[in-house]
C-alpha cells in the first residue's frame, strides 16, 4: 500500500494539470487504481486482499463480514447518504479518535453493512426504504 500511496501522491499533480489543460485523464479512482497497480507490476487480483468493491443495493449486495477488516472499502453506492452519515455521526463525537472497534460499528451502521441473515435483511430494507423517503424530499 506505500508503493501505491507513493505513486498516487506523484500522479495527482499530473492528473490536476491535466484536467485543468482539458487533456485526458483518468476520470475516477478505478482507472487511477488500475494504472498504478500496472506500473506496479501487481498481478490482477493482488490487491484483492487490500481493497474491495462492496455494493450495498437492494439490487446487487456482497458484503461479507470479513470484508469490515479489508484495508479499502469501496462503497460506491453510499457516496450520497452513507459517506454523509459516517461523517455526520464523527461530527456529533467531535472528530476525536475512537478506537478500531467503535468506528468499525459507526461504519457499518452509516454503510449498511449487515450479516446476510434475517434480522441483517430486515435492517437492510428498513434503511433502503428511509434513504427513498430522503431521497424524495431532498429533492
Amino acid at each position: 500500500m506505500r508503493e501505491v500511496y507513493k505513486e498516487f501522491t506523484n500522479l495527482f499533480p499530473i492528473m490536476l494539470e491535466r484536467n485543468k489543460q482539458k487533456k485526458l485523464k483518468f476520470n475516477e479512482e478505478a482507472q487511477t487504481l488500475s494504472f498504478l497497480y500496472y506500473k506496479l507490476g501487481f498481478e490482477n487480483n493482488e490487491a484483492n486482499k487490500f481493497i474491495k468493491r462492496i455494493w450495498t443495493s437492494p439490487k446487487c449486495y456482497n458484503f461479507t463480514e470479513g470484508d469490515i477488516d479489508l484495508h479499502i472499502l469501496h462503497l460506491p453506492y453510499e457516496k450520497k447518504y452513507g459517506y454523509n452519515e459516517l461523517f455526520a455521526k464523527l461530527n456529533m463525537l467531535g472528530f476525536k479518535y475512537v478506537d478500531k472497534d467503535y468506528f468499525k460499528k459507526l461504519l457499518k451502521s452509516a454503510m449498511r453493512l449487515q450479516e446476510n441473515n434475517i434480522l441483517g435483511n430486515i435492517k437492510l430494507i428498513l434503511s433502503w426504504v428511509r434513504y427513498k423517503i430522503l431521497k424524495i424530499f431532498t429533492r
